[in-house]
């Protein structure tokens, strides 16, 4: 062994030995690093949305956690399409009163809807799908769904209500989400 040999000393895993796999190395940017060469562009997106749709449930559920409201989530993707399918579940004491489901494909959301629940039985479903807006009640619940809008005809909220109970519902952007416990202050009615 050479005393040149001897004196470089070999570079631990994951050193990437002085390269740079910025836009200024070679013009490719992190697409050049040796971890994505080979993989299909379809791929990389796929895995990138999963992170994407990681970090926004995990601000969901933190904001979810601070108005007696908690979240489960389940995310599916389909490679092939680039399809990805995102369900919320929201519940509070216990009891599921809405449940959102989104569908994105290349980062876009192209369906979303949101059913509207007391005691887990489906009272009201909002559905959007390319620009057009559906809302309708369930026939033969003892229950009404009312509708309030902002003046630019925006839905401001969603309030459902039974003969001894109600439950409220934001709305921003399309995307609904439960009232805090506090704005609906959860009483009997009687």
């Amino acid at each position: 062994m050479t005393k040149e040999a001897r004196n470089k000393s070999p570079e631990p895993p994951g050193v990437l030995s002085g390269r740079s796999f910025g836009a200024e190395a070679d013009g490719a940017g992190w697409a050049a690093a040796p971890r994505w060469r080979g993989i299909s562009p379809t791929v990389r997106l796929v895995y990138t949305m999963r992170v994407f749709i990681i970090l926004v449930l995990w601000c969901v559920s933190a904001v979810a956690a601070e108005t007696g409201i908690q979240v489960s989530s389940t995310v599916s993707t389909n490679a092939e399409t680039g399809a990805i399918l995102t369900s919320e579940t929201f519940t509070r004491r216990g009891q599921t009163n809405l449940i959102r489901i989104t569908k994105t494909v290349g980062g876009i959301v192209v369906f979303r809807s949101h059913q509207f629940c007391h005691h887990g039985e489906p009272v009201a479903l909002f559905t959007w799908r390319d620009g057009e807006q559906h809302f309708h009640t369930y026939p033969g619940t003892p229950y009404s769904a009312d509708v309030e809008f902002l003046p630019s005809k925006d839905v401001r909220c969603v309030i459902l209500m039974g003969k001894d109970w109600f439950d409220g519902f934001y709305c921003t952007n399309m995307v609904y989400y439960p009232a805090p416990d506090s704005d609906i202050e959860m009483k009997d009615l009687k």
